[in-house]
């Protein structure tokens, strides 16, 4: 997981460009080469038609064999998921696309330093950390305007690796601080939450 929050997701992005809906550009330099081939070598691994990818991409995930096989196939081709069934974070932060990542920044001015020391689990009480953690659950639809969480959305965009307990973790973390105001403050304490329970996975844009 985009818009991550949680995470942008490396399949939601192969799907999206799969379907032309995003420019090529906005992807970043990593991904931008890497994604239609990503793509391709999938589509032939596979055999999936274009319009199941298209079908997926407007949330509609059948339980056929090939729609699987092309989820995977983009992962472990990705390299983001790894043959044992771990997951790779460098890789996956190495060509995770910069738009919700850009966008957060852009909106708060919060250094990247700071970014990267809440990757490594350590949340400081200031204003620009939680107006950005809150940006990207915002923008990736996963928390929503009115400060609910939207499961549909966060099960849409968790990657498989984490499918089971993810998100057990994210609505038990969701319990604790549902009730915490103003909304900043409640979306940081999940953010929080969420690194406590399951460091090894926690990921942050």
């Amino acid at each position: 997981m985009y818009k991550s929050s949680v995470y942008i997701i490396i399949f939601f992005i192969a799907v999206e460009f799969s379907s032309a809906s995003l420019k090529l550009e906005e992807l970043g330099e990593n991904l931008s080469k890497l994604a239609p081939v990503l793509h391709n070598t999938c589509v032939k691994k596979t055999g999936i038609p274009e319009a199941t990818i298209s079908s997926m991409r407007e949330g509609n995930f059948e339980e056929e064999d090939k729609s699987k096989e092309y989820v995977t196939c983009i992962w472990l081709e990705s390299q983001i998921i790894i043959p044992d069934g771990t997951l790779n974070r460098d890789r996956m932060m190495e060509l995770c696309p910069p738009v919700l990542h850009n966008t957060c920044v852009r909106k708060t001015g919060i250094p990247e330093a700071t970014i990267l020391s809440m990757r490594e689990g350590h949340f400081e009480e200031e204003d620009k950390s939680k107006e950005y953690v809150t940006c990207i659950w915002l923008e990736s639809q996963i928390v929503k305007p009115d400060g609910t969480l939207n499961r549909d959305r966060m099960m849409e965009l968790c990657p498989p690796q984490i499918k089971e307990t993810g998100p057990k973790i994210v609505l038990g973390c969701w319990e604790k601080v549902k009730e915490v105001t103003p909304l900043e403050k409640r979306v940081y304490e999940l953010q929080k939450c969420f690194y406590k329970s399951d460091p090894e996975n926690h990921i942050m844009i």
